[in-house]
Order: structure tokens, then C-alpha cells, then sequence
């Protein structure tokens, strides 16, 4: 029998939230000031002048990730809104690919400031390459891989703080650093929790360096003998004299770190457990967008 949720909803503040995000399909934002907007894209340009600003070639791109959406279809979707709302030109599908995926999608554009100290939670997950592939896996036993997303969470707000993108050989850790230096920039980083698969000495270094509580999980063996960090022999000594992982666990508040898993199911719920693109490149711009749309429509209200 499951325990009585704590959490209390502000259901109408949710609401209005779901009804904000319907309304960026008739944002107005990116058609205002259209000539405007193109003149310093075109300054010392070589070649063709752009036809289309900034501003709206991101709005069909969030457009694109909003409702999973292949080039032509964004390309129909404009052109029907172009009858309702006064487009200058509508771009074809090419002029589309080519754009969206020359832009650079910051996700931190998409947070709110704070200054208040905050916990992150760093967690890895796979991404497939193509969904149509699964087919030719069970049936054909081919394999065609996964790309991975590594992100650093805050635990309150949910906000993906530093986002990274990867083969499937690169190990969890090896981008733990970069992960909460990037972070850092962001917040004032307090405690940063991770599970096992980040329970390695160069982890404990770097947060020792710069004075970040851990909060990684210790493996089961592990023992103070066989550690160089004096950041996880310490953290080694705690769990023993709290008497094991359970009271280690409620002590760092360990709890929290489901908060990355949470992200992950919300982000492959609302964008989908694949991506369209088939090069790597695009591949990660196609992820760091769907991100920077994240992270947009959880600070909508």
C-alpha cells in the first residue's frame, strides 16, 4: 500500500501552464519586426542574403519538436498558419533543415535567476537512433545503437542546468566534470548526487576542489584501503558509522536524485524515446533543442 503523497498541487497555476503552452503555436514574438530582424544576419554576408530571421526559424523549430513533426510537415503546418496569421514567405522544408539545424540551442537561455544554493542530480540515459529500427532488431538481429544524454538536474525546480550528448561507449563519469563546471556557471551548486556508475576518485577530487558536498552512492565494497580521494574516504567512514547505506541515504538526502530520472520519463514522454535525424551532428542539435523546449515549457508560468 503505497504512503499518502506530501506534495501539495497548485492545480490552476498547473493549469494555466497547459493552456500557455498551446499558445505558442500562434506566437506572434517570432513574425514581429521580420526586416528588422534580418538586417544584421545579412551584414558582410557572402553569398544568397538570408530570407528568414532568427526568431522564426527557432519557432519552427520548437514547433517541429512540440508536436513531432518530419521537415515537410512543419513546412504544411507554417503554411496553413500563414493563411491565419501574416508570414512574409514561407520557407520549404529544405530551408528549414538546413536552418534549424545551424542554430545553436543554449538551454540556459530557458532558465530563471537564482541565487539561492541548489542541488544538482547528474544522470546519464540512452536515446535510439531511429525508431523504425527496432523492426529490423528483433527480426534481423541488427543492431544500430543509441546515443546517450548526460544532464545535471536541479532537484527543485526540475530545470536540466547542463546537458551533454555522446555515443553509447562513453562511460556515465567521464563527463561528471564538465557536467557540474557547467553548472556552476549557472547556480551556486551546494550538493551534487549521483548514483554508483559516478563513484569513481576523479568524481570526489573535483568536488573537493571546489568545496560541493557529494552525494554519490558508494558501492558496496567499497572500502577506505583502495580510495586515493580523501573526499570519498570521508564519505566512506560516514556511511560505516551511520551503520549502512539506508541511514547514509536519509542523512545526504539522497532521495532527491530521482529528480533526473523524473526528467528523462517527462522529456521521452513529451518528445519521444528516438530521434529523426540520421547524422551525429544533427543528431545532438535535434536533442539540445528538444531540451531547450523543456526547459522553456517548465518555466512557462
Amino acid at each position: 500500500m503505497g504512503g499518502k503523497c506530501k506534495k501539495e498541487r497548485n492545480w490552476k497555476k498547473i493549469n494555466e501552464k497547459y493552456v500557455k503552452e498551446g499558445m505558442l503555436i500562434f506566437d506572434k514574438k517570432a513574425l514581429k519586426d521580420w526586416v528588422k530582424k534580418r538586417k544584421p544576419l545579412n551584414r558582410k554576408k557572402v553569398g544568397a542574403p538570408f530570407v528568414y530571421p532568427k526568431e522564426f526559424v527557432m519557432y519552427a523549430g520548437v514547433l517541429q519538436a512540440l508536436f513531432h513533426l518530419h521537415y515537410r510537415q512543419t513546412q504544411g503546418l507554417i503554411s496553413q498558419l500563414g493563411k491565419l496569421v501574416r508570414i512574409p514567405s514561407i520557407p520549404d522544408y529544405s530551408t528549414l533543415f538546413r536552418r534549424i539545424n545551424k542554430l545553436e540551442w543554449k538551454i540556459e537561455d530557458n532558465l530563471v535567476n537564482s541565487k539561492e544554493p541548489c542541488v544538482i542530480a547528474l544522470d546519464a540515459s540512452g536515446i535510439k537512433v531511429n525508431n523504425y529500427f527496432e523492426w529490423m532488431r528483433h527480426k534481423w538481429r541488427k543492431r544500430r545503437g543509441f546515443v546517450k544524454i548526460h544532464v545535471a538536474v536541479d532537484t527543485k525546480t526540475k530545470e536540466v542546468l547542463s546537458l551533454e550528448v555522446t555515443d553509447e561507449k562513453v562511460v556515465d563519469h567521464h563527463k561528471f566534470k564538465k557536467l557540474v563546471r557547467n553548472s556552476k556557471k549557472i547556480r551556486d551548486i551546494k550538493q551534487a548526487q549521483a548514483d554508483g556508475a559516478y563513484d569513481v576518485n576523479e568524481c570526489f577530487e573535483y568536488l573537493d576542489k571546489h568545496k560541493i558536498e557529494p552525494a554519490i552512492r558508494l558501492r558496496g565494497n567499497a572500502c577506505i584501503r583502495s580510495s586515493s580521494s580523501w573526499l570519498r574516504k570521508k564519505e566512506i567512514r560516514l556511511r560505516n558509522q551511520l551503520g549502512g547505506q539506508e541511514a547514509w541515504r536519509d542523512k545526504k538526502g539522497y532521495g532527491k536524485r530521482w529528480s533526473s530520472e523524473g526528467v528523462f520519463s517527462s522529456f521521452k514522454r513529451r518528445f519521444g524515446e528516438y530521434v529523426n535525424c540520421r547524422l551525429f551532428g544533427n543528431m545532438v542539435n535535434e536533442i539540445k533543442r528538444k531540451f531547450w523546449v523543456y526547459n522553456l515549457l517548465i518555466n512557462m508560468c
